[in-house]
């Protein structure tokens, strides 16, 4: 065809009916989703960094080392030392540390004897 020639509106108005609007929907989101497949595979690996093993076994040994340290205090520590992490960070490999159960309290009291003295 021609370059510069008017093909009419009747002939377009044919070839948009032969297509259902479902099939053009379904057309755009397969797009969408193969662009945005195609935008997070292009960087590398997608998400956030994991961390290291080092880390690790440094907040580990921070643990071990200060048990009155909580998860605060060794991300205050690690920020002193130039390793970023967040708190919650720190706080899910604590909890691995301990196997997810709570340390029992300081001289093997709990704070029931307390309440007793206070009146």
């Amino acid at each position: 065809m021609p370059s510069g020639r008017n093909i009419g509106v009747r002939p377009m108005l044919i070839s948009l009916i032969i297509v259902k609007p479902d099939t053009v929907i379904r057309w755009h989101r397969k797009g969408w989703k193969a662009y945005w497949r195609w935008q997070s595979t292009r960087s590398g690996r997608s998400g956030r960094k994991m961390t290291t093993p080092e880390i690790r076994e440094l907040i580990h040994r921070m643990a071990c080392e200060n048990p009155l340290w909580g998860q605060r205090r060794i991300q205050a520590e690690l920020a002193r030392l130039g390793i970023s992490v967040c708190a919650r960070t720190v706080a899910k490999y604590m909890r691995r540390l301990y196997d997810g159960t709570p340390s029992a309290p300081l001289g093997g009291r709990d704070w029931s004897h307390q309440r007793g003295a206070q009146g």
